[in-house]
Order: C-alpha cells, then structure tokens, then sequence
C-alpha cells in the first residue's frame, strides 16, 4: 500500500518550497523551531537554517522522530506556552 501511495499519490497543492538564507534574514517577528532530532523530513538542515532568523528560540529534541506533539507533547506544550507567554506583549 505504501509503495503504491509513493508511487501514485498526487497532492492537490504544491509542496512548499525552500526559503533562501537571505529571506530568513528578513523575518521580523518571533518564530518558534522545534525540529525532532530524527526526522527524515528535515531534521539537522532545519534546526541549522534556523539560525539564520533573528528573533529566533530554536529546540532540537532528542531521540524523537518528525511526531513531536505525540511523542513529547508535555514537554513541547510546556515550551510553546513559554515562548507565547515571553512573546505575547500588548504594544505600548
């Protein structure tokens, strides 16, 4: 089934495509990465990429695969709601 689905399938949209460096640079409000030390889809390339935005609060979690919010989802709650609450200012 799943040989037949790699081969057949065809999403209705495009798949996103990858944002250069010097558009990362650009990005001007808090961004949160939470990359999955195993992930076959991005992994150590996303996690590195990151770097590059300014505002960022980047967390690579070990031994987990690309199902973060199954496999650690207090922990990641627990992150997330950190990172919202450190962002989260009314403007003055």
């Amino acid at each position: 089934m799943i040989k037949s689905a790699m081969k057949d399938y065809s999403t209705q949209i495009p798949s996103p495509k990858v944002i250069k460096e010097e558009e990362l640079k650009k990005i001007s409000f808090p961004v949160y990465v939470a990359v999955a030390e195993k992930s076959p889809i991005a992994g150590q390339v996303a996690f590195e990429n990151s770097a590059y935005i300014p505002k960022v609060t980047r967390k690579l979690y070990p031994e987990t695969t690309h199902s973060l919010p199954m496999e650690i989802a207090d922990e990641l709650a627990k992150d997330l709601n950190g990172f919202w609450m450190e962002h989260d200012q009314p403007n003055q």
